[in-house]
């Protein structure tokens, strides 16, 4: 097996040969070790694998009926940029495996009657296809990712069955991801030319519905290699579990979304032809946000290229965003972040002087060896990925009005967003406009470009950030720049 998939294959514990109720064999303690893809490492643990076989083999066909995964961990990262500190589930069962088998994997057994029973040359992935795919059914399992960043994520407690073959994909069962259960079900038809959905996806968890329905137009290669054409609906019912769960286990903006936002639901019409994804008449509607707009994705090259136009009516920050101030502190596991309550400004200015030089953002901007930032960053951003133009006619935000909002966005492979620019009109008619890069690859975001602002009314402006002063006659403030 090691060097029919190029990988460090063990099995460290027994490997058994049963008979009733069906025909199987089950290893326990089972390893894959840097199995290495085009950008990717991938590690694989199992406590046990159970093949089940048929007793009499026609044909082909049917020469692996199923396999059950049980206690699975799959583990992988981007092999460029190995994660430092990799600690989780995989990395202490293989370091508890190599401890209690330092010579694990160097006998080969040559029992006369199983090597007639079961031919190792069957086992070869290369004979696996849609024809004769066993079915997979996975206990009690997780995967763990590494993204470019090394942030880590994990989803736990997979359940599943699947059956795939030429004509049909079904797949159901159950996961959990930052600590939300979800329930799905799939059932995908192909080569259907009916106008009556015949496949479908949904989603089910406590903080949102997702359901996909529609018809696959092509043979099977696959769910998103193949041609698809239909309509998605969802409910997000809570925002800021929403985004942890399904988007980003960014703490920074994590920390920011209020809890407990009113539900936001989302429709449009979905095209897949050729790896190229056309999401048209998107609607979105809630009393926080509502607008329209399109999402095409190309899937064609090695890095997705996206492009998202929204146009929104309204959009309420004020119960989206969190006005609280978010504090970094150093862990021996990473980042974490805490709320800060609400000051008042001669106390904050107090406390600022007294531990002057401490803050974080402060510090990144004053150390240029440890954290080099440069203006020049701005001109070598490239292998950009996704570009979106949003417009927003009204946001509310510190309980006053940002109208004609008007952002084109762009995002980097490596996290680094471009706004060019971002331009907006502020409380008392003052003019914003915003160009410049968000450097993204931590979970402290750090932003680097220039701010322009003008206007004819600074006191609406004081008035609209509630700075205060008893020494300052504020209507007499007018024009600025």
């Amino acid at each position: 097996v090691s060097k029919t998939i190029g990988a460090n294959f063990t099995i460290n514990g027994d490997v058994e040969v049963m008979f009733l109720p069906s025909l199987s064999i089950v290893a326990n303690d089972v390893l894959l070790q840097n199995y290495v893809t085009k950008d990717k490492n991938y590690n694989f643990y199992a406590k046990s694998v159970q093949i089940n076989l048929p007793f009499f083999k026609f044909s082909s066909s049917n020469w692996i009926k199923k396999i059950i995964f049980s206690d699975a961990i799959i583990e992988s990262y981007y092999s460029l940029q190995k994660p430092q500190n990799r600690e989780n589930k995989f990395t202490k069962r293989s370091a508890q495996i190599l401890e209690d088998n330092p010579h694990s994997g160097g006998n080969k057994s040559t029992f006369d009657i199983s090597a007639k029973l079961f031919s190792v040359s069957e086992f070869e992935p290369l004979k696996i296809n849609q024809q004769n795919a066993p079915a997979i059914n996975f206990i009690n399992s997780r995967v763990i990712t590494y993204n470019p960043e090394h942030r880590k994520t994990e989803i736990e407690k997979i359940n599943l069955d699947l059956t795939v073959d030429k004509e049909k994909i079904l797949s159901h069962g159950s996961f959990r991801s930052e600590k939300i259960s979800n329930d799905f079900n799939l059932e995908a038809n192909f080569k259907q030319t009916s106008k009556t959905n015949s496949s479908f996806l949904e989603l089910h968890s406590p903080i949102a519905n997702i359901t996909i329905k529609g018809n696959f137009l092509s043979e099977n290669k696959g769910i998103l290699k193949s041609d698809f054409k239909g309509k998605i609906d969802a409910e997000i019912l809570e925002l800021k579990s929403f985004y942890k769960g399904y988007i980003s286990n960014n703490k920074a903006i994590y920390g920011k979304i209020k809890p407990g936002v009113n539900p936001i639901k989302l429709s449009a019409n979905i095209n897949n032809s050729k790896r190229e994804v056309i999401i048209d008449s998107l609607v979105i509607n809630s009393n926080l946000v509502n607008g329209s707009g399109n999402i095409d994705l190309d899937f064609n090259s090695d890095i997705t290229i996206a492009d998202i136009n929204l146009d929104l009516k309204n959009l309420d920050l004020d119960n989206i965003w969190s006005q609280e101030r978010i504090a970094l502190e150093k862990t021996k596991d990473g980042n974490s972040y805490k709320k800060i309550p609400d000051e008042t400004t001669e106390s904050r200015r107090k406390k600022e002087s007294k531990n002057k030089g401490t803050d974080l953002v402060s510090a990144l901007m004053k150390d240029p060896q440890n954290n080099p930032i440069d203006l020049n960053t701005i001109k070598t951003v490239r292998n950009l990925d996704l570009t979106s133009e949003i417009k927003i006619q009204n946001v509310k935000f510190l309980k006053g009005e940002i109208k004609d909002v008007d952002m084109y966005l762009t995002i980097s492979k490596d996290g680094e967003l471009m706004v060019l620019p971002l331009t907006c009109t502020l409380p008392g008619n003052g003019k914003l406009r915003i160009n410049g890069v968000l450097a993204n690859n931590d979970d402290l975001p750090r932003f680097i470009g220039k701010i322009d602002i003008s206007g004819d009314k600074l006191s609406s402006i004081f008035s609209w950030v509630k700075i205060e002063s008893q020494n300052l006659k504020f209507n007499n403030l007018k024009k600025y720049i």
